[in-house]
């Protein structure tokens, strides 16, 4: 039983015919180690997984939809990642397609960051409240960045979309008050209601 605000669950294995984990389900589990997933699950709610420092997931090597890369968890049928803390470990051959949302939302990740070209879709909230970004390189061609996807990165100085058509939705950049440039290559450009608001 491993619900919300159980501080003292420190390691989480799911049970073998649990397909599905709902949303948030082990928030407030402060220090919660390490998660098992069995081969039966084949979903993961959003936030889910808390980024606790050093947390550890080890998935069933028969489970046909989960697989970790390095530390991202993958989601081959959707072909994204769900959750990370080293967006280096994306594969960068097309395997993965998209970012999850809240994938990275508050790690701690360096300060220059570069998306790879294979990223077409990042999900809201992705890397929300990551502090330590300064500088965002999206190398995509057509790349749609979804609500709050960068929201509330309170470093966040720069970011380039490389790409030829970029859509932004809804407070995709917003409260990122240190924010002073923003470069598009492209000449096909979406941007949503309170995109850059605060």
């Amino acid at each position: 039983d491993a619900s919300c605000g159980r501080p003292n669950i420190t390691d989480a294995t799911i049970p073998d015919g649990v397909t599905a984990i709902g949303d948030w389900v082990f928030s407030g589990c402060e220090n919660l180690k390490s998660i098992v997933i069995p081969d039966s699950l084949i979903s993961i709610g959003q936030y889910a997984i808390p980024h606790n420092p050093g947390i550890r997931i080890q998935v069933s090597p028969e489970n046909q939809v989960f697989r970790m890369q390095g530390d991202c968890l993958i989601n081959r049928k959707e072909k994204t990642v769900e959750f990370g803390f080293d967006i280096q470990n994306i594969p960068a051959d097309g395997v993965v397609t998209g970012i999850s949302r809240g994938a990275f939302a508050g790690c701690d990740l360096p300060e220059a960051l570069e998306i790879p070209g294979c990223i077409t879709y990042i999900g809201d909230g992705a890397f929300s409240s990551c502090k330590n970004l300064s500088s965002v390189t999206i190398l995509g061609s057509d790349v749609t960045v979804g609500f709050s996807g960068f929201r509330h990165c309170g470093n966040l100085n720069s970011i380039i979309f490389r790409g030829d058509k970029i859509q932004l939705e809804e407070d995709a950049l917003a409260y990122n008050r240190e924010l002073q440039s923003v470069t598009f290559y492209g000449d096909d450009i979406q941007i949503g209601k309170y995109a850059f608001n605060g």
